[in-house]
C-alpha cells in the first residue's frame, strides 16, 4: 500500500505537466513524501520477512540527494529558437527555483529520515 501510494505521487509529478514545471517547490514536497512512503514500505517488508524467517531481504538506502544526481540543472538554449529565444538563454527564464538545487531543508529532512531520527522529525 505504502510503494503503491508513493508511486501516485512520483506519477503525478510526472505526468501532470504543471506540478513540476510551474511549481518546483510543491513537486519536491510530493517527492520526498514519495521517497518516505516507500522507505516505511520497505521498513513493513523487512518486518514481515524476518517474522517469516527470511533474513537475507534487502533494500536501498537511496535518498534525495543521490536523486539529485539525475537533475540535470540549469537547462539553455543551444540554438535561436522561432519563440525569439536565443541561444544560451536559460530556458526558463525568469523561474529562478526551476532545476535548481533543492532547499536545504528539504536536503537536511532527508538526511534525517535515513536512519530515522525520530529526536529531530518528531519535533516538527
Amino acid at each position: 500500500e505504502l510503494h503503491r501510494k508513493s508511486q501516485m505521487r512520483a506519477d503525478f509529478v510526472n505526468d501532470e505537466n504543471s506540478t513540476g514545471f510551474h511549481n518546483p517547490r510543491e513537486a519536491s514536497r510530493m517527492l520526498l513524501q514519495a521517497v518516505d512512503m516507500a522507505k516505511t514500505g520497505q521498513i513493513k517488508l523487512i518486518e514481515i520477512a524476518n517474522a517469516n524467517g527470511i533474513n537475507d531481504f534487502k533494500t536501498s538506502n537511496l535518498g534525495f540527494e543521490d536523486m539529485q544526481k539525475f537533475n540535470p540543472g540549469e537547462l539553455y538554449y543551444n540554438a535561436k529558437m522561432l519563440t525569439g529565444h536565443k541561444a544560451g538563454e536559460r530556458y526558463y527564464g525568469d523561474e529562478i527555483e526551476v532545476n535548481g538545487n533543492p532547499p536545504k531543508e528539504l536536503l537536511e529532512h532527508d538526511k534525517n529520515l535515513a536512519p530515522y531520527n525520530y529526536q529531530v522529525i518528531d519535533k516538527k
